[in-house]
């Protein structure tokens, strides 16, 4: 994360431990040029179990209005609104303990922003 130079930081909001990166770039096509990034961690134990969706402060739309689906969830994380984005890894790509970290779920997140513009035309 540092070697990468996210701005980021780890907060516990009653039970739920999140990651907030600040900064985090957003490509071409969106509304803003980079927001907040959260990712929720189920437990400290995550490599096991796994991470699942994103969400972002502000709330991404597309520059040519076209709708996104699945984000119309609003989250408050340490006192902002957070839109979540519900995707989630598939049976041909499962999450794998052995090779899965929080460095494969961010290039996954931007892999779903940059497949969102192929996904809807």
């Amino acid at each position: 994360m540092d070697a990468k130079g996210y701005h980021w930081e780890t907060i516990i909001e009653g039970k739920k431990l999140w990651l907030l990166v600040s900064h985090f770039p957003i490509p071409p096509g969106y509304n803003v040029t980079e927001a907040t990034l959260a990712v929720q961690f189920p437990s400290l134990d995550y490599l096991r179990q796994g991470l699942d969706m994103c969400y972002f402060t502000p709330a991404l739309s597309r520059a040519d209005n076209k709708s996104i689906a699945q984000v119309n969830v609003v989250e408050q994380i340490d006192g902002r609104a957070f839109q979540r984005w519900s995707r989630h890894r598939t049976s041909q790509a499962p999450w794998d303990p052995g090779n899965d970290s929080l460095v494969t779920h961010l290039l996954l997140i931007e892999q779903w922003l940059r497949r969102e513009f192929e996904r809807v035309k």
